[in-house]
């Protein structure tokens, strides 16, 4: 078998909610034989799930869980914050201690009594748990490297994640320097990530003005991380995914939406061209559409949102708070 038709290894990390769904929706493509579009070459997958705290039925509905691939066991899951660990005690000590990323974020906490937990509080949950999430994706990756030397090709890398959600588009960020840090340590054919913008989370929650103002504020982060001169940084190939204009979410259930996306993110496994596969769908306007996160695309996001940042001071502030 040749290097072109050996069979390989791909390499899933859902990021939240929204992001586990579609790993596990594309985890069910690459596993379905009976859907393999492969050409006959034989894939297999690892995937790995980063979440806040476990919730199963956040991720697989009781009538998905005897389709093929729908399944996330707890050793493929890493929760940010373990049980009764409040992530404010850690900052609170580290300030004391004038370590300055601590002393920043606790000035940005919110009153700790009788609240929903707001952008502060998973921005302290990630800073506990960097190290616990760099270990973890090291020893995945790595161990991914050991089951794949039978096969000549290395692996391909998947990242699926919201941009406009807390656990995941956070969780992302961390990713982008973790990766960095690993370079030396890690082997990848090459790195995709798949990241949903907010009208595409209308269809798993209400939208409201903080979506957009984070999905902002990442995209700044984004932009100054990936596109920004000086150190080599690992930077993925990065995918935006967006609604149709022409396309409905209410009538689909999440999962539905997530296997949609799941679809493009198979495109990329099979090194097809993302606007040619786009296309095909017997006809109909796909659900949903994918084109690069690029420089380009992210000046084109920030400018749409600069009439906005003027005349609403309340979203401009919320931008400020949100920004890492």
């Amino acid at each position: 078998m040749s290097e072109e038709e050996s069979g390989q290894e791909v390499v899933l990390i859902g990021l939240g909610g929204a992001g586990i769904r579609t790993m596990l929706a594309l985890r069910a493509l690459i596993e379905n034989k009976d859907l393999s579009v492969d050409e006959g070459r034989e894939n297999s997958s690892r995937f790995l799930a980063i979440d806040s705290n476990y919730h199963r039925s956040e991720y697989v509905d009781a009538d998905e869980e005897d389709l093929e691939g729908i399944h996330l066991f707890k050793s493929e899951f890493l929760s940010l914050i373990p049980n009764g660990e409040n992530p404010w005690d850690r900052v609170t000590k580290d300030a004391k201690s004038n370590i300055s990323a601590a002393v920043d974020l606790l000035a940005k906490r919110g009153p700790p009594i009788n609240r929903n937990p707001d952008r502060s509080d998973y921005e302290a949950m990630i800073y506990v748990s960097r190290e616990r999430m760099k270990q973890a994706v090291g020893d995945f990756l790595k161990n991914s490297e050991v089951s794949n030397r039978q096969l000549v090709r290395p692996t391909k890398l998947i990242i699926a994640t919201s941009l406009n959600g807390d656990t995941g588009s956070l969780s992302y960020l961390a990713l982008l320097e973790i990766l960095t840090e690993l370079s030396e340590e890690i082997r990848c054919e090459s790195i995709n990530a798949v990241l949903f913008g907010p009208d595409v989370i209308k269809g798993f929650v209400n939208s409201q003005t903080s979506h957009n103002a984070k999905y902002l504020s990442v995209v700044n982060s984004i932009s100054n991380f990936c596109f920004k001169e000086g150190l080599e940084r690992i930077v993925p190939i990065q995918h935006l995914v967006s609604l149709n204009s022409e396309s409905s979410l209410h009538q689909f259930s999440k999962f539905a939406i997530s296997k949609e996306i799941a679809k493009k993110a198979h495109e990329l496994i099979l090194e097809e061209s993302v606007s040619e596969n786009g296309d095909k769908n017997d006809g109909a306007n796909p659900m949903i559409a994918m084109v690069p996160l690029d420089l380009e695309k992210c000046l084109e996001i920030k400018n749409s949102f600069v009439d906005r940042l003027r005349a609403d001071r309340h979203f401009s502030d919320l931008v400020g708070d949100y920004s890492a």
